[in-house]
């Protein structure tokens, strides 16, 4: 991620996200601002299609959701905080408002079948979550009907909307 100087371009400084230890420095996979905290999804996963296997390949360099979720001081760069997806974090599902950051952590229902028939699917639900947005505790969960493709959040009503699109970057 480049800091740039908007006035002349120059880059002032270059950030990499935090190591982890199965992928070294994350791919930036979402890029997203609230506030003074910057919001990353990092090591974006891209499903592998082979003649008799699917594979799942961490820390691609594009994916439609990441394994990380990471929270940076938007000044400093400094890591606030981060999360491991159980499934992954969709990118079209990373939403922040009233001091919260609302993701969902789980898989379109195509991708989930075929990870199913090749037996490399987690047992666990997939799940709407809200997390503080400058500690990353979890404030709540929902995991019953968890269908989405998007998410939006209204401050004014103080209401997350999850639901489904059929925009082409979006799974139908």
């Amino acid at each position: 991620c480049l800091v740039l100087d908007s006035a002349t371009g120059e880059t002032l400084a270059e950030w990499q996200l935090p190591e982890r230890p199965e992928v070294g420095h994350p791919n930036w996979g979402y890029l997203g601002v609230y506030e003074d905290v910057l919001l990353a999804g990092g090591a974006p996963l891209h499903l592998q299609a082979e003649k008799d296997d699917v594979s799942p390949l961490p820390n691609n360099r594009f994916g439609v959701g990441s394994k990380y979720l990471f929270a940076l001081d938007r000044i400093t760069g400094k890591e606030l905080w981060a999360r491991e997806a159980v499934h992954e974090f969709r990118h079209n599902c990373l939403v922040a408002g009233g001091g919260k950051v609302f993701c969902l952590d789980g898989l379109s229902a195509q991708r989930r079948e075929l990870l199913k028939r090749r037996g490399r699917l987690s047992d666990a639900p997939a799940a709407v979550l809200a997390l503080d947005v400058r500690t990353g505790a979890e404030r709540w969960r929902a995991t019953d009907g968890v269908f989405g493709t998007w998410l939006s959040y209204s401050a004014e009503a103080d209401v997350l909307l999850e639901a489904g699109s059929k925009f082409s970057d979006r799974a139908a």
